[in-house]
């Protein structure tokens, strides 16, 4: 599998955007036969290039997955960024993880909005009503959990 320019083998020089990547990458898809990949798979910085690479040829990409990958956005929030190392930091972590269970046990739709808050760009309001109840139970059944 290709790294992203700089990374394993593949010279910094290659190209120049992570879109100029993506469509390399897809040349070289074509050359090898390859017709379908199960997944455009984005590490951290390699992000970036995964995204491109689903969103210009989307024939080629099956999936995208991206794993603690770089984004246009600013994610999370400042405040959850402020706040997060200090939560869960070694210390605190069992505290956090205690008030998150209780919350969700207690005041689930409360819970869901706190939780789900950073995964959307849409009204999380809106995102927890729009939960199917089964999609629901098990979130709540998830971070309820000891």
């Amino acid at each position: 599998m290709p790294s992203r320019p700089g990374y394993g083998r593949t010279p910094v020089s290659t190209v120049g955007s992570a879109g100029a990547f993506a469509d390399v990458t897809a040349a070289l898809c074509a050359h090898l036969g390859i017709t379908e990949v199960a997944a455009a798979v984005g590490v951290s910085g390699g992000g970036p290039t995964a995204v491109a690479m689903a969103a210009r040829h989307p024939a080629l990409v099956r999936r995208l997955i991206l794993q603690s990958a770089v984004g246009p956005l600013p994610w999370p929030d400042r405040r959850t960024r402020l706040l997060a190392p200090i939560a869960f930091a070694a210390a605190a972590e069992p505290a956090a993880w205690t008030v998150i269970r209780l919350l969700m046990r207690h005041t689930p739709e409360t819970g869901l909005r706190m939780l789900l808050h950073d995964l959307t760009l849409l009204p999380v309001r809106d995102v927890v009503a729009g939960l199917r109840p089964e999609d629901r139970a098990r979130l709540v059944a998830l971070f309820s959990r000891d």
